[in-house]
């Protein structure tokens, strides 16, 4: 991670992992000889490694500035759209949410294509070696196909769950110094069968 020292609006930015400037995930598989371990590209291009781990963003910002997150558990550089600027305990804060580009199907934003997105509201992960795809809870903003296939319960099973805002993944930061004030991200992972 860059420290910010000549640079503040790179504070916190990452810089490499596993000594890589893109992303790459642990792909180890037995080749019929030996276990075999590697750092891999899991997308069609390379992606440049970019954005924060959500601790402190762009300092100085402004409505119109656009934050990255990169989610190390997904493998993915998350885009975050602004919403709304709100206040607490006498902060003026700006409040985020997950852009819909982020988590658009290949056919409606193309660029998603290197990332073999196929679904709305689902990022694919598959790569793990399931055919498993990450997205909000409940499948917020996701296809309602996909609410149509299974009913969700609490964890009593006794009340059905349904998608709403608080499924939304949500950064709200302190404008001048780019600190993070709160940051939510639920996700649920699903398994395509």
């Amino acid at each position: 991670m860059y420290t910010g020292y000549s640079n503040a609006s790179l504070t916190r930015n990452y810089l490499t992992n596993y000594q890589y400037p893109y992303i790459t995930y642990n792909k180890t598989y037995y080749d019929g000889y030996h276990i075999i371990s590697e750092q891999v590209n899991p997308y069609r291009e390379e992606v440049r490694l970019h954005g924060t781990d959500a601790v402190q963003n762009l300092p100085m910002s402004t409505t119109e500035d656009k934050q990255y997150i990169y989610v190390d558990t997904l493998y993915r550089v998350a885009e975050m759209q602004f919403q709304e600027e709100t206040s607490k305990y006498g902060f003026d804060l700006f409040k985020y949410r997950i852009s819909d580009n982020t988590l658009a199907s290949s056919e409606e934003y193309p660029p998603n294509e290197n990332y073999y997105q196929k679904y709305k509201g689902l990022l694919n992960i598959s790569f793990l070696g399931l055919p498993m795809f990450a997205s909000k809870n409940h499948w917020y903003g996701a296809d309602d196909y996909w609410m149509q296939q299974v009913d969700i319960y609490d964890e009593s099973g006794t009340h059905k769950q349904v998608a709403n805002s608080y499924d939304e993944v949500v950064l709200v930061l302190e404008p001048k110094s780019g600190a993070t004030f709160e940051a939510t991200l639920f996700l649920q992972s699903s398994v395509y069968l």
